[in-house]
């Protein structure tokens, strides 16, 4: 829980974390690559929720010609990214428009978190269906494991009718 007098971004004097000391909670963003580049760089912050432990950075990063935007961000439990859009508009998602018509870095910040969040439970909610796949096909005793050139493959056969 924080304890900040005011909303407080990471970087700034007068975080307080479980005393009443003030000091300067360090800004440690994610990592980005070389060629990256950075089009919004939001360290955490504080105000109604505390939110200082995450760190977003918006770059745009080209891939194989392909230009794409990413909403990278660092947590306590490490990095992660996420696929936005492209910086092309035809394969725009709307994603991109909102987050550069935001009032300010500050609004920015709230909704790369919401952003973040939701698709973070996308992410996780896709991961357990998958495992409730497999577990099943387990079960009924329908994997199997081939071999092509040295490595194993496994797949799922269809269910008995």
């Amino acid at each position: 829980m924080c304890n900040c007098d005011k909303p407080n971004i990471n970087g700034q004097f007068g975080y307080k974390w479980n005393d009443n000391n003030e000091h300067t909670r360090s800004v440690h963003p994610p990592e980005t690559l070389d060629d990256d580049k950075i089009l919004y760089d939001l360290p955490g912050r504080c105000g109604g929720i505390d939110s200082h432990s995450y760190h977003f950075t918006v770059v745009e990063r080209e891939t194989f010609g392909r230009k794409t935007i990413l909403l990278l961000v660092r947590h306590g439990g490490g990095d992660e990214s996420f696929d936005i859009g492209s910086s092309q508009r035809v394969y725009n998602s709307g994603l991109i428009e909102a987050i550069n018509n935001a009032a300010d870095d500050n609004a920015r910040y709230w909704l790369s978190l919401t952003l973040y969040r939701s698709m973070s439970q996308l992410k996780i909610g896709s991961i357990d269906k998958e495992r409730r796949i497999w577990k099943r096909a387990a079960a009924e005793g329908r994997l199997k494991i081939r071999s092509r050139k040295g490595n194993k493959y496994a797949e799922i056969l269809p269910e008995k009718i």
